[in-house]
């Protein structure tokens, strides 16, 4: 089996844990993405889903199967509404992901953000890790922004 085909059989039971479907990016067979629905006020957040390959500039090693899963969630553009001081206090209580700032479309980005090693990988981890994802992403967007940025 692949990196793809067992990142992606992850996926799909991840999204069935959290009661979400997952959607395929028609531009890259290799990314999905899962529309959360965020309680008690049923906002939605979109969290990206895709296997990224070890390279020679990882951190870490992971050996026999390498790779990752990453989920990534966009809070929206960086300027002077976000509280980053917050974000960094915010990020202190976080399990699977971090908060990281990302190029997109020539703006910085905030994200909220994680990876998972292909080795260890399991649906219940990969759900945790996207839900965490969805979470704090809404949160900083409803802080920050008022609204939804995405």
């Amino acid at each position: 089996m692949s990196m793809y085909e067992s990142a992606e059989e992850q996926a799909l039971a991840a999204a069935e844990l959290l009661g979400a479907e997952l959607e395929y990016d028609a531009d890259d067979p290799n990314s999905w993405s899962l529309q959360l629905t965020i309680q008690p006020d049923n906002r939605q957040h979109r969290v990206f889903v895709f296997p990224i390959e070890e390279t020679e500039r990882s951190v870490v090693h992971m050996g026999e199967e390498p790779g990752f899963v990453c989920a990534s969630a966009i809070v929206g553009p960086l300027n002077e509404r976000v509280d980053l001081n917050f974000c960094l206090e915010a990020a202190a209580h976080m399990v699977f992901a971090r908060v990281t700032i990302r190029e997109i479309d020539g703006q910085e980005t905030v994200m909220v953000e994680g990876n998972l090693p292909l080795m260890e990988l399991n649906p219940a981890f990969l759900a945790a890790l996207i839900e965490e994802s969805a979470l704090l992403a809404d949160s900083f967007e409803e802080r920050f922004f008022g609204i939804d940025e995405d």
